[in-house]
């Protein structure tokens, strides 16, 4: 008996070490708990016996284990329950409450691993769904959207069916011509069929170990190091969970990460939402004092050191045509140089050493005008960047100008391009700030799966948009009341189909009332700079997003004095290489130590750029800028919104 107690106590030790917990605040019950983590109430209680006498706040909540995917991505609204009758089945029951097999189960733990038993009661989850967004499911087939262009002749080539079989699973159906199919369109196609069109991921092996481990989708541009500064992991640490990758990640494959380092990563992705600067614009000038500065460097890629000869000015010319990155250096310099003076005539003295980071940076570190810089502005390149910081003096500040990807964050460092993380903050902050009781949609392909778990946790009553059809948006919209529509793709046939569903869905009335929409995205990449999206449904939706810098129209006094200077107007980096100046000086006059101006200092903006500095600990103790604009299409023009 005593060896059964002991089993007993390490087992329920070892199910709590692995289940989530959960911290109760005011005025939660059971049934806002269960949405939340989509269990069911009843799964809740089987782990916590105790909620049954109710919940008070600050107390911890086991949440229930499960290691089966759930393939629901909406949360319920709430639940009833379902006594089994007899002969009653899991597809009957499905059917009868117009949900899946899988919610069935997700909300019915138990039933993973039995049969449904007479005579029991069964959780039910209710989903925010009207008849017309439920489609009853047949046995043997799902739903399929049509996307832009394709015939049914393709569909069935790209799932290796054949037409005839799809005519006749869809002839019954509304509005079904096999002639002409409609981008949008939802038919009938076999449940086994698979898109070949689709990169098909297969499932790594799971190492042989004991730690509770998560499946990633590797992104776009990661690597190690991006990694390691995600979850805290060392390439060793993942090429050992995840063999396969010894020779190099790939995008879109999926490597075995700790849970542990997942969650806390899921935790603190929009840990910043609610930190807020001051506006620090005019204190920065009246704090400022010439005296506090005396030595800054620029290390820049200008690729000039290699140049010898007579014939120098034409060598030059050559660089700057043929090479990509001694133009980018030229520019940004040429801004630099307009900041300088400005600041020479406002009383500022000190010296200013360039140099080349295409030359030899253990040289260029060793050198004594590097070494006495108060700070450093440059290289470009992160791998420059990460090898020159730890070679300069603790106390030189060294600033990252044009890369907000792969910086290793010494305690001296300053990424001074927010990061694709606290673009997605900063927008989630505005969203929650200005939304508050708005209808909030999520709309995210597979690609963006993380990135839309994690806008669930921060906008608990968002409603996911799995299906995107004229149907399901007109459904999903609430009329009366501001709907803020979250699009996550880098797919420019799923975005420019949701775009056009939800441009048309302005036009259709319920009540003689039409929808307000706001389309947004927590992300901005490059294929909303494509030509198949319109710029009119775009500003007519009031397409809102987060960006690095704003638009300046050229009618400023450095755009005036940079025209008689060089000829021409200045450009994004001559603009970025002006503001970085401007402000690090100015912030380096305050108390002559970057590091001290910052618990002074707060946001400043300068002509396309903010910057505000925050110390991340958890990423090495360097800063990150949080100066981030939230601009919005309004008439056919970009403008800046208070944020």
């Amino acid at each position: 008996m005593k060896r059964f107690l002991t089993l007993t106590f390490l087992l329920s030790l070892t199910i709590a070490a692995a289940q989530q917990k959960h911290t109760a605040s005011n005025y939660e019950s059971i049934e806002s708990i269960a949405k939340t983590y989509r269990f069911s109430p009843a799964d809740i209680i089987k782990v916590n016996p105790g909620l049954k006498e109710g919940i008070q706040k600050g107390v911890t909540i086991n949440i229930p284990v499960s290691k089966v995917k759930h393939y629901s991505t909406q949360r319920p609204v709430g639940f009833t329950s379902h006594v089994v009758q007899p002969k009653e089945t899991f597809f009957g029951l499905a059917q009868k409450y117009s949900i899946s097999i899988d919610d069935l189960k997700r909300y019915n733990l138990e039933l993973y691993t039995r049969e449904l038993q007479e005579n029991e009661r069964v959780t039910i989850p209710l989903f925010n769904k009207t008849p017309d967004m439920v489609q009853k499911g047949i046995q043997g087939q799902k739903r399929y959207v049509v996307k832009p262009q394709e015939t049914l002749w393709k569909i069935a080539k790209n799932h290796n069916v054949s037409v005839e079989e799809l005519e006749r699973m869809n002839k019954k159906e509304k509005g079904f011509n096999p002639n002409n199919l409609k981008e949008g369109q939802e038919i009938w196609i076999p449940a086994n069929a698979v898109d070949t069109t689709e990169p098909q991921v297969q499932e790594p092996e799971r190492p042989n170990t004991n730690k509770d481990l998560v499946l990633y989708f590797v992104e776009k541009g990661e690597g190690f190091y991006s990694l390691e500064r995600k979850f805290g992991l060392s390439e060793a640490e993942i090429v050992k969970l995840n063999p396969a990758m010894k020779d190099g990640l790939k995008t879109d494959a999926q490597i075995w990460i700790p849970k542990e380092n997942y969650d806390r990563y899921r935790n603190s992705a929009f840990a910043n939402v609610s930190h807020s600067f001051e506006n620090s614009n005019n204190s920065l000038r009246t704090a400022s004092s010439p005296t506090n500065v005396r030595e800054i460097s620029y290390i820049l890629p200008f690729k000039v050191a290699d140049i010898t000869g007579n014939d120098k000015m034409a060598a030059l010319r050559t660089r700057l045509t043929d090479n990509k990155i001694t133009p980018v250096a030229t520019d940004f310099y040429s801004g630099a140089l307009i900041a300088l003076d400005s600041l020479q005539k406002m009383g500022y003295k000190f010296k200013v050493n360039v140099f080349d980071s295409e030359g030899d940076l253990k040289k260029i570190a060793a050198n004594p005008a590097v070494q006495s810089s108060q700070v450093v502005i440059g290289p470009f390149a992160n791998k420059a960047f990460n090898t020159l910081a730890p070679m300069l003096n603790s106390n030189t500040a060294i600033l990252a100008p044009l890369s907000n990807k792969n910086i290793s964050l010494n305690p001296n460092v300053y990424q001074t391009l927010p990061t694709d993380e606290v673009q997605q903050a900063q927008m989630i902050a505005y969203l929650t700030r200005n939304y508050g009781d708005a209808n909030v949609l999520i709309l995210a392909d597979s690609k963006n799966a993380s990135l839309r778990e994690r806008l669930e946790r921060v906008l608990p009553n968002a409603k996911v948009v799995t299906e995107m059809s004229a149907t399901g948006f007109s459904n999903a919209l609430t009329y009366g009341k501001e709907n803020v529509v979250i699009l996550q793709s880098n797919d420019i046939s799923y975005v420019s189909l949701a775009v056009r569903l939800l441009h048309n869905a302005l036009k259709v009335k319920k009540n003689n009332t039409t929808p307000k929409i706001t389309l947004t995205t927590v992300e901005r990449g490059t294929v909303f700079d494509s030509n198949s999206l319109s710029n009119n449904q775009l500003s007519d939706l009031r397409f809102t997003y987060p960006t690095i810098n704003k638009y300046s129209n050229g009618n400023d006094t450095f755009s005036s004095r940079y025209l008689k200077t060089y000829g021409i107007l200045p450009n994004k980096y001559a603009i970025r290489g002006f503001d970085l100046t401007m402000d690090t000086i100015l912030r380096l006059g305050v108390a002559g130590n970057l590091d001290s101006a910052n618990s002074k200092i707060g946001e400043t903006s300068f002509l396309e750029n903010k910057f505000a500095y925050l110390k991340n600990s958890y990423k090495g103790g360097g800063y990150e800028n949080q100066g981030v604009y939230i601009v919005q299409y309004d008439n056919m023009e970009i403008k800046t919104l208070d944020n």
